[in-house]
């Protein structure tokens, strides 16, 4: 199963009876197969729907409420997932919940009970060393050209600017104003 190709192409055809309100069928039908949502979402709405159609194959929108979802951390926890993946997990399969019930093919979720919790992740950067080891790492014979880009970019974004490789990463020429010296 190719997922890019499978999230590129779509369709919205979930219907409002009780047969279909499975949710892992609702989140398919109406959400990662949606191209109006970005490639990104749909992924996480992806992942949800194998964990789902797995895990919980028989239930429908109706069942989740709060007790359901401190069920499901449960279950998440267990798996060994961490706070921010379950906090992801559940995000979108509350929306998908709230989703149904704004196009009234459910009555209006109970969450009472549920709350979901994020942590900040502790993200340290690279010391001194270890950029060094990685700098050197670059004259090691056989790195390949793409292995290499990325260490190169790596090394460029922590020497001189201290940016986040992931924001180093999606940068393009709009990101950049030039000024009126030819400074950037």
């Amino acid at each position: 199963e190719n997922i890019h190709t499978e999230l590129y192409t779509g369709t919205n055809n979930f219907k409002k009876t009780k047969t279909n309100n499975s949710v892992w069928k609702y989140i398919e039908t109406e959400i990662y197969n949606d191209t109006n949502y970005a490639y990104g979402t749909r992924k996480n709405y992806k992942t949800l729907y194998k964990l789902l159609k797995s895990k919980y194959p028989k239930l429908i929108l109706q069942d989740i409420d709060g007790t359901f979802m401190n069920q499901f951390v449960d279950f998440l926890r267990k798996k060994g997932l961490s706070t921010n993946t379950i906090h992801s997990r559940t995000k979108c399969l509350k929306a998908a919940v709230n989703h149904a019930y704004e196009r009234k093919i459910i009555a209006q979720p109970d969450w009472r009970g549920f709350k979901s919790r994020k942590e900040i992740p502790n993200k340290r950067p690279l010391d001194s060393s270890q950029l060094e080891k990685l700098r050197l790492y670059l004259s090691t014979k056989g790195i390949s050209t793409k292995d290499a880009f990325i260490i190169k970019s790596y090394l460029f974004s922590s020497f001189s600017c201290g940016i986040r490789f992931g924001d180093i990463s999606v940068l393009n020429y709009k990101n950049f104003q030039l000024e009126n010296n030819g400074s950037i």
